[in-house]
């Protein structure tokens, strides 16, 4: 997002139109609004960041375009192959839980496959219920994969566009079955350090043990 608007590809006023077919779920607030609503791209970015909006982060994964995507995966040298074609919010759910017979053809399939798996998913978010997203979907090779190795290069990268600010960061993730919590700190007197935690469990992931660890790691940290 931010490469695009440095680019002058987009501005942070720019206005973006909620549509059905950009509309996700299950966080946020954007999939409630109705169809035709504007917002612009630093709303879409802050509800994004701030409480996860699984729909504003599709208005801005439509915005900037699925070339820029695909070249920041070339760029920090990530798994390209799982991440082609990349996900929207909405087509993860729709291909985890709401389309059983293209979720198992997913994992054997590749980039020109799936994308022609894409083209026949649901058209209506109707036909998913957030209630039933239960059963995990990672084992199928449906979702967005990172290394803890990968994972630091994105959080060096985000300072990088910082112009210099230090700040502390922290970005956590949960699906069925998969939980991933990391954390980035830089201060003067201390050097960038990050903290990547991932889990993932055919059933449900203990979350109090996981966060357990969690907090042994970043005592840890200096």
């Amino acid at each position: 997002m931010v490469d695009a608007v440095a680019a002058d590809e987009l501005d942070w006023s720019d206005e973006l139109t909620i549509t059905d077919g950009l509309k996700s779920v299950p966080s946020g607030r954007l999939q409630d609004e109705p169809t035709g609503t504007h917002v612009s791209v630093r709303q879409a970015a802050d509800l994004m960041i701030s409480i996860s909006d699984n729909t504003a982060t599709d208005l801005l994964l439509a915005a900037v375009g699925e070339d820029r995507i695909h070249q920041t995966v070339a760029d920090l040298e990530l798994s390209d192959d799982s991440l082609t074609p990349f996900l929207t919010t909405r087509q993860l759910f729709l291909l985890g839980w709401g389309a059983p017979d293209l979720a198992g053809q997913w994992a054997e399939s590749d980039g020109g496959e799936r994308r022609e798996l894409l083209d026949r998913l649901p058209k209506k978010l109707s036909v998913l219920d957030p209630a039933e997203v239960t059963t995990p979907v990672w084992s199928r090779g449906i979702g967005w994969f990172f290394t803890g190795a990968e994972t630091c290069r994105m959080h060096a990268r985000l300072q990088e566009q910082a112009d210099g600010i230090d700040y502390l960061a922290f970005k956590g993730g949960s699906l069925p079955g998969v939980l991933a919590l990391s954390y980035y700190v830089e201060t003067p007197a201390q050097p960038a350090q990050a903290l990547v935690v991932q889990v993932h469990d055919d059933s449900a992931v203990d979350s109090a043990a996981v966060l357990s660890a969690t907090r042994g790691g970043l005592a840890l940290l200096p």
